[in-house]
């Protein structure tokens, strides 16, 4: 397993950061962003991933950290769009009423793609766990890593399939995204450390020609960029080599930003803070007014403050890690609870 370090939390605060600019802007900044932000989650997560033997133990420790938080965020943000269901039930009755609050449920438990709004960002989650899930049950059976990435890149081709195809394969829960999620996951698992570790003269010149070239094709018009949750994966080939090649520029950028102290350990924070501002910074956005002093960029870092703030109350007693954060060894608190009950 890789340690926690400070150039991995500050590329992680970078990437968060660009989330929440890239849902805020919707010029050429914002597409830049969609080029690399969600690929570089699949990424970085894959980097960090621990082949499991006990499938069952995987899927029950994702499950803690990252459905948990999941559901626990999305009844709390969509219970005010069921009040009116509840509402209407009191005052006049009827099997509609019923069947209206039962397919507005049904959206919410289908997820990916059908999460709009402040639960919009959402599908990453899901998703994520099945990528998760999908690359352990594989690794465990398939040694060779050229398989692996064998793989990886038909189950790409697939989603490229899917992406010029005249009615999109929408699956619950976004599993059709992870035929694209999984390449990203497995290359960074396999070869992570190139990515994040290697200060490769030839690698990094390499990836800023990639990035460069890319953006030009942006800024000249071409739809590079990536909207995963919509099943659009950019261009053959092309969009994932600018996706790794801006990851590997922004890990080699955090590195330079660690030397930084103030820089760095800001950096760092929201990195740690990626969960909250993931689930939460939507509401954020959703209160700003339109014209925010400074623009996006002023915006973004806003947002991203007060989900940090949100973040560090939220780690203040276990339930609130258990049940907001995820976090697997403050399940104490239920045992407990049920002991003395």
């Amino acid at each position: 397993m890789k340690n926690r370090d400070l150039q991995l939390d500050i590329a992680k605060g970078i990437a968060i950061y660009s989330v929440v600019l890239g849902h805020l802007d919707t010029g050429l900044k914002g597409q830049i962003i969609y080029l690399f932000h969600m690929p570089f989650f699949f990424i970085i997560s894959g980097y960090f991933h621990q082949l499991d033997h006990q499938e069952g133990r995987y899927l029950r420790k994702k499950a803690v950290s990252l459905l948990i938080p999941y559901f626990v965020y999305l009844l709390i943000l969509k219970l005010p769009s069921m009040m009116p269901f509840y509402n209407q039930f009191i005052q006049q009755p009827s099997v509609e009423v019923i069947i209206s609050f039962a397919k507005h449920i049904a959206k919410l438990i289908l997820g990916g793609d059908t999460l709009t709004g402040t639960v919009g960002i959402f599908w990453f989650v899901t998703c994520l766990f099945i990528t998760q899930q999908g690359f352990n049950f594989i690794a465990l059976r398939v040694k060779s890593t050229q398989k692996i990435i064998a793989i990886a890149t038909a189950l790409y081709g697939l989603s490229c399939l899917d992406q010029i195809s005249p009615i999109h394969l929408g699956l619950p829960w976004a599993a059709n995204v992870t035929c694209c999620a999984f390449l990203f996951y497995a290359v960074g698992s396999i070869y992570g450390d190139y990515i994040f570790k290697a200060e490769n003269r030839l690698l990094i010149l390499s990836a800023v020609a990639i990035s460069v070239f890319s953006i030009l094709l942006i800024a000249s018009g071409v739809e590079l960029s990536f909207n995963m949750k919509q099943a659009y994966y950019g261009l053959f080939i092309l969009s994932p080599l600018a996706a790794l090649s801006l990851t590997k520029l922004l890990s080699f950028s955090a590195g330079l930003l660690s030397t930084n102290t103030l820089i760095a350990s800001s950096l760092a924070l929201v990195g740690k803070a990626s969960i909250t501002i993931m689930f939460f910074h939507r509401v954020v956005e959703m209160y700003l007014p339109r014209s925010f002093p400074g623009g996006s960029i002023a915006a973004a870092i806003f947002s991203t403050a007060i989900c940090c703030i949100l973040h560090q109350m939220l780690t203040a007693t276990p339930v609130s890690r258990a049940l907001f954060l995820g976090s697997r060894r403050d399940f104490g608190w239920l045992t407990n609870w049920r002991t003395s009950a």
